[in-house]
């Protein structure tokens, strides 16, 4: 799903903003240990592309919101940057991050979950004909300096996946 009004994004916030809100009353996040397994992801980084090696961009991953929640800010190295708010959905019980880029562009991640160590999520979004697709995007733990983000879309219901993007975090600190 992509959100091309801003009352849309605005609603989306509201909702977020909501959702957290009843997280934070339900629980303290710093002593649940759901709210940790995204930590791997937390620190700054220098991305390459898993493919060239090339640096890709720089990430800085940074807890928020007293634990409950993750705040995201890329550059690229083409000048494309971008912000996430990634944060447990209390009705889902699940990850999900809403995506906002320099271009107006945005996305929706959900159903994020730990597997094997690595964090999945779904999405749907359109190709470049304009077709919905499903999507998948995976944050996967190398090492405690390393991390390996994928991006992947299906046509066929997830029988094949096409790259989007694949991305190698090294920690810089």
């Amino acid at each position: 799903m992509i959100m091309k009004s801003a009352a849309g994004i605005t609603l989306l916030l509201v909702l977020i903003t909501a959702s957290l809100s009843l997280t934070a009353n339900a629980q303290n996040c710093d002593e649940d240990e759901m709210f940790t397994e995204l930590d791997y992801w937390v620190g700054d980084w220098e991305v390459f592309s898993t493919r060239t090696g090339e640096l890709a961009g720089t990430n800085v991953i940074e807890k928020i919101l007293d634990g409950c929640a993750l705040f995201e800010q890329w550059i690229g190295e083409d000048g494309y940057s971008g912000t996430s708010l990634t944060y447990i959905d209390p009705m889902s019980n699940s990850w999900s991050q809403l995506w906002v880029d320099n271009t107006g562009g945005s996305q929706f991640y959900w159903n994020g979950t730990l597997q094997n160590g690595s964090v999945r999520f779904d999405y749907e979004t359109v190709d470049l004909n304009n077709e919905e697709v499903d999507g998948r995007m995976l944050l996967i733990r190398l090492s405690a300096t390393g991390v390996r983000q994928l991006n992947q879309i299906s046509s066929d219901g997830g029988r094949n996946w096409q790259t989007l993007y694949d991305l190698t975090y090294i920690r810089v600190n």
